[in-house]
């Protein structure tokens, strides 16, 4: 009887390896793993940098400006940004993304993400505004307001894009910045 016990556990056990398989690897601590068609990518949030600046100081984290690869990073983005804008009592701002002008639409840069699914562009955009002698809009935003978020931004939802100038400091006058890196080698991939 016992021994019968000790077998049904033993094969529920292995049973279990089985379905699940091996744990696939994640991304450092401080950074979120999205496990991409292409491999796994590595991304965090930081804040309060214009484009270039942001671009600097994620790269002393070894990684770029990310772009969107799908609903489920800019989802993923949208929640820390809010959790951050929550801490510094900021109702909205505007995260600068891997992404250039390219004619009338946009292209990612970072070397790593694919396909057209991460712009999801909010009403009317990218529109390129030229005004008041500025270059046009060669970089994008991913929009984030809080909850209780009520200005004229309120026309674009969570997580859609603006096309803006690179060194625009205003409107949204808040800034963060999507960085991502390639993360660790993916098992399904080997």
């Amino acid at each position: 009887m016992i021994f019968l016990a000790l077998f049904t556990i033993l094969y529920a056990f292995a049973s279990a390896e089985k379905c699940t398989g091996p744990q696939r690897p994640k991304c450092d601590a401080g950074w979120y793993t999205s496990y991409r068609p292409q491999g796994i990518w590595c991304l965090r949030v930081g804040g309060s940098l214009m484009y270039k600046e942001a671009a600097t100081q994620c790269a002393q984290y070894g990684g770029v400006i990310s772009g969107v690869q799908n609903d489920f990073e800019r989802d993923l983005l949208v929640r820390e940004a809010q959790r951050q804008l929550a801490g510094y009592k900021v109702p909205m701002s505007g995260m600068w993304l891997g992404a250039q002008r390219n004619g009338s639409g946009f292209y990612w840069t970072d070397g790593f993400t694919t396909g057209t699914a991460g712009f999801t562009y909010g009403p009317g955009q990218p529109d390129n505004m030229n005004i008041d002698a500025r270059v046009p809009q060669t970089c994008l935003i991913l929009i984030t307001m809080a909850p209780s978020y009520t200005g004229v931004w309120t026309r674009f939802k969570n997580g859609e894009l603006d096309d803006t100038w690179c060194n625009s400091p205003s409107d949204p006058p808040y800034r963060m910045y999507a960085c991502g890196k390639r993360g660790p080698k993916d098992i399904q991939f080997v």
